[in-house]
């Protein structure tokens, strides 16, 4: 993104937790409750989760930043979870950091309802996880008992553009629900681990795009973007599925 970089007479800032910065910039206007930056060139949504930390605009000796947490944002303005104690003003530099480990009860969550198969908004900032919880919650399934439902966590390759299984749940033909646990490869190796199996080293295959055998996971170091994916086959069934995903990443 465009905007002013931070440069060494800024004065830094301490987090409580392990993060990684996004991106910096600066803001072009606020309200109660957002920031906007018009050199920003954001994904929708890729920034849920995130947490937002607004520079003081001016009184360098009294330092106290603002730091929310993002819930919603479009190309080029965030919406915050809380609105903020004094309203950003043009001029203001921001940083935008990954979701700290201090937040990992606080699950990424996406919800759907959905008669046809489609990938969910990613989210962006997951690449410092070593290791994630993820619950699949299906509330809701189609009508007539032949329809089935297959859930991916994928995570974003170095191009930027090909998206790779990391985990299928198994596949689904009722409510319930499921969970697994992913933890990536010690020292760079991978492989893949079926549920009940030994881990089958694995460094180099074809991609694999809602490919993954079922209640399996591929042991990768993960990209900076993550998102689910399922996959819908109603056999003749009417209505569609509900279902939520949530992710919580572990030290």
């Amino acid at each position: 993104m465009g905007g002013r970089e931070f440069s060494a007479k800024d004065r830094p800032f301490a987090l409580p937790w392990t993060a990684s910065v996004v991106c910096k910039g600066r803001v072009t206007s606020g309200t109660a409750g957002t920031l906007s930056c018009t050199d920003a060139d954001w994904g929708n949504n890729t920034l849920f989760g995130c947490l937002v930390i607004l520079e003081s605009l001016n009184d360098y000796n009294s330092y106290n930043p603002q730091i929310r947490r993002i819930i919603l944002n479009s190309s080029n303005k965030l919406t915050v979870d809380t609105d903020w104690g004094i309203t950003p003003v043009e001029g203001q530099t921001f940083t935008i950091v990954s979701r700290g480990m201090d937040r990992a009860t606080d699950p990424i969550v996406w919800a759907v309802t959905a008669a046809a198969s489609a990938a969910a908004t990613a989210v962006r900032g997951v690449g410092w996880w070593r290791s994630f919880l993820a619950l699949l919650n299906v509330t809701g399934v189609s009508t007539g008992g032949a329809g089935r439902l297959d859930v991916y966590i994928q995570t974003l390759m170095p191009d930027a553009e090909t998206w790779q299984d990391v985990a299928h749940f198994a596949q689904v033909s009722a409510t319930g629900k499921q969970l697994l646990t992913y933890t990536g490869p010690a020292g760079g190796g991978g492989g893949t681990q079926a549920e009940g199996a030994a881990v089958t080293v694995d460094n180099y295959w074809v991609n694999e795009d809602a490919g993954l055998a079922a209640s399996t996971v591929r042991l990768i170091a993960l990209g900076h973007q993550m998102r689910i994916k399922y996959v819908i086959a109603l056999n003749g069934d009417t209505g569609s599925f509900t279902f939520a995903v949530y992710v919580t990443p572990k030290p």
